[in-house]
C-alpha cells in the first residue's frame, strides 16, 4: 500500500508539471497520465479487499481471450471514455485464431434502459448470420437469397422456436459473444443467466465502470494493460480470472514426458467423464491414432482385435489383403498366400509410426494392468505415445505410473462441481 501510494503522488507531481507544459504550449491536457493516476487508486482499494492483481506486462486481447485457462467472462475496461475500445475489441474479435476457436458468435451494445428480450433477439439472429453466412455465399454465387434475407426468414417461420434454438447453440457449440456498453452489475447479473458454462464458451464484456469490469469476472481476478496497435492518448485495460482446470492439469500431464497418466479417484467423480471430454475435443487433433477400451468389458481374447479396430479403421481389410494376396511363382501360374501379420506386430507397427493415445477405463486391480502391459507391444522407441488410465484404487494408479507425479488424484466435488458434471453426463449421452 506504501508503494502504492508513492505511485499516486508521484503521478500526481507529475500531472502537475504535465498541465504547466500544456498551458504553455497551448494545446489540451491529455488524459494519459489522469487515467493511470485513475487506475492506482482503483487498484489499491481493491488490493485491501485481496480482489485483485495487477500485471505489469501488457497483453494481447486476442489472445487472451483464445487460452483455455481463464473463466467464461474478460471485462474491456476504458476509464473515463471508450474511445478506441471498439476497435481494439474489434480486431480481437475478427482475429483468425479467435474466429477458428468460436464456433458461433455475437456483438451487441446494450441500449438503455436494458431490454433482455431486445438482448435475446439481437443474440438469436448474430448466431444465424454465422451458421447461414457459408450456404449464404454459396446461394449468392448461384443467384439465390442473401445471408441476412435468409436469417430473417429462417426467424419469421411460424413452427420455429427461438428459445431452443438459442439453447442449441449455447450448449453445442462453443461460443464468443461480446456485450458493449454495459453500466450496471444488475445488467451483467441478467445477462450471464443466457450462457451456460460447460461448453468453453466466452463473453467479453466492455464497460467504462471499474466496479462492473472488477465483477463480472470469477475472484480473485487480474487486471493488465492491452497491448495497442493505434496510438490512442489512454490505457486500457482487462480483467479475467486465472483457472487451474482439471483439463489443464492432465493436459500438462501429457505434454510432460512419461508414458502413462493415471486418473483416480473415488466412484461418481467423473474420471470417465473428464477423460471422455479431453479425448472428444482437446486430445482429437494432437494424435494421429485414438483408441479407448472399457477394462471391465474387455475380453482379453480380443484384446488386439478391439484396439486395432480403433487405432487403425483399415485393420480388417488389411489382414484380409495379407491373406488373400498372392504371389506369383516361378512359372508364372502357382501361388502361394503371403503369410499373414500376427496382430501384435500390426499393433507394434502402428504404435511405432504413429503418435497415438490409447485410454484404459476404469481399472479395478494391478492384475489387469499387468496383463494388459503384457499383451501391449512396448512402444518405448516412440516417446510420443500416450496412455490414460482411469481407477478407483491409488494402488493401481501407482502401478501404472512410473513416477507419481503423473497422477492426478481427483477431490471430491463442490456443489457446483457436482453440478457441472452433471450437466457434462447430460451433454455426452
Amino acid at each position: 500500500m506504501k508503494e502504492l501510494r508513492s505511485k499516486v503522488e508521484d503521478i500526481s507531481q507529475r500531472n502537475v508539471r504535465y498541465h504547466l507544459i500544456k498551458e504553455s504550449s497551448g494545446q489540451p491536457l491529455s488524459t494519459t497520465a489522469t487515467i493511470s493516476s485513475e487506475v492506482i487508486l482503483h487498484v489499491a482499494e481493491a488490493k485491501t479487499r485481496a480482489a485483485l492483481h495487477l500485471e505489469e506486462e501488457k497483453v494481447d486481447l486476442a489472445e487472451l481471450i483464445a487460452r483455455d485457462d481463464l473463466g467464461p467472462a474478460i471485462a474491456v475496461w476504458g476509464a473515463s471514455t471508450d474511445v478506441g475500445v471498439t476497435s481494439i475489441i474489434r480486431a480481437a474479435y475478427d482475429n483468425k485464431q479467435v474466429k477458428d476457436k468460436f464456433q458461433c458468435r455475437a456483438w451487441v451494445r446494450l441500449m438503455h434502459p436494458f431490454n433482455p428480450n431486445d438482448l435475446f433477439v439481437s443474440l438469436v439472429r448474430q448466431f444465424y448470420q454465422d451458421s447461414c453466412e457459408e450456404s449464404g455465399k454459396a446461394s449468392m454465387q448461384g443467384g439465390g437469397t442473401a445471408t441476412g434475407l435468409t436469417v430473417l426468414k429462417k426467424m419469421a417461420a411460424p413452427d420455429h422456436s427461438l428459445v431452443d434454438e438459442f439453447n442449441r447453440y449455447v450448449t453445442e457449440k462453443r461460443y464468443l459473444v461480446v456485450i458493449a456498453d454495459v453500466s450496471t452489475i444488475e445488467e451483467w447479473d441478467w445477462i450471464k443467466t443466457y450462457f451456460p458454462r460447460l461448453n468453453g464458451g466466452r463473453i467479453i464484456v466492455s464497460t467504462q465502470q471499474f466496479e462492473v469490469a472488477r465483477l463480472c469476472t470469477e475472484q480473485p481476478c487480474t487486471i493488465s494493460g492491452i497491448k495497442q496497435i493505434w496510438s490512442f492518448d489512454k490505457d486500457l485495460y482487462v480483467f479475467y480470472h486465472k483457472v487451474t482446470t482439471t483439463k489443464a492439469k492432465v493436459i500438462d500431464f501429457i505434454d510432460q514426458d512419461g508414458e502413462v497418466i493415471s486418473i483416480c479417484g473415488m466412484g461418481g467423480l467423473g474420471k470417465t467423464t473428464l477423460v471422455t471430454s479431453l479425448y472428444q475435443q482437446e486430445l482429437s487433433g494432437r494424435f494421429q491414432r485414438r483408441a479407448w477400451l472399457t477394462v471391465p468389458r474387455l475380453n482379453h481374447q480380443e484384446f488386439y482385435n478391439d484396439l486395432l479396430q480403433q487405432l487403425c479403421v483399415d485393420f480388417h481389410g488389411d489382414k484380409e489383403k495379407h491373406v488373400t494376396e498372392t504371389q506369383q511363382g516361378n512359372n508364372g501360374n502357382e501361388t502361394q498366400p503371403k503369410k499373414e501379420q500376427k496382430p501384435v506386430d500390426i499393433l507394434a507397427k502402428i504404435l511405432l509410426e504413429n503418435k497415438c493415445l490409447i485410454v484404459f477405463d476404469d481399472l479395478s486391480s494391478t492384475m489387469e494392468w499387468q496383463l494388459i502391459r503384457k499383451l501391449l507391444p512396448s512402444s518405448k522407441d516412440n516417446t510420443a505415445n500416450r496412455i490414460i488410465v482411469t481407477t478407483r484404487e491409488l494402488n493401481v494408479a501407482m502401478c501404472c505410473s512410473e513416477k507419481e507425479r503423473k497422477i492426478y488424484n481427483l477431490e471430491l466435488l463442490t456443489k457446483q462441481d457436482a453440478l457441472r458434471l452433471f450437466e457434462k453426463k447430460l451433454l455426452f449421452s
